[in-house]
């Protein structure tokens, strides 16, 4: 016997001649997907087209099934819409609010302590030794 003959029986294969026509048919449809697509995208570009006509799923198989869409509205969609919600309410009205609630606080204190501003030093020394007397009082 031929030496592929050999080499397949060696292998304990039970029926060397169908693994030997599934070789051969794999090649041939190869060769013959190859042939078809010479004829079809280069001898006769229009056959393709004339074969899609009155296709029910070649809509479908050409939108990829439509799988970007679904993710667009399963996935995509509601993180956009959580993210502008926590835009809006958190960081808006959350984070800034608290940032802009410090800031008019610290201004509105600042319009009431410059009240004591006469702008004199010997005021303003006055003011950091009775602070200093103070902080001395609350430590010990």
């Amino acid at each position: 016997p031929p030496p592929v003959l050999e080499l397949l029986a060696e292998k304990e294969h039970p029926n060397v001649w169908l693994e030997l026509f599934l070789m051969a048919a794999s090649v041939v449809i190869a060769i013959a997907g190859i042939a078809m697509a010479y004829v079809f995208y280069l001898r006769n570009p229009d056959i393709p087209g004339k074969l899609i006509k009155g296709q029910w799923g070649y809509e479908i198989v050409r939108d990829k099934f439509r799988i970007d869409e679904l993710y667009d509205d399963v996935v995509v969609k509601p993180i956009m819409e959580g993210s502008e919600i926590l835009w809006k309410k958190c960081d808006a009205k959350g984070v800034d609010g608290a940032v802009n609630g410090v800031a008019k606080t610290l201004g509105w204190m600042g319009k009431k302590a410059s009240i004591l501003q006469s702008g004199f030093v010997r005021n303003y020394a006055l003011f950091m030794v009775l602070g200093f007397i103070l902080l001395l009082i609350i430590i010990i």
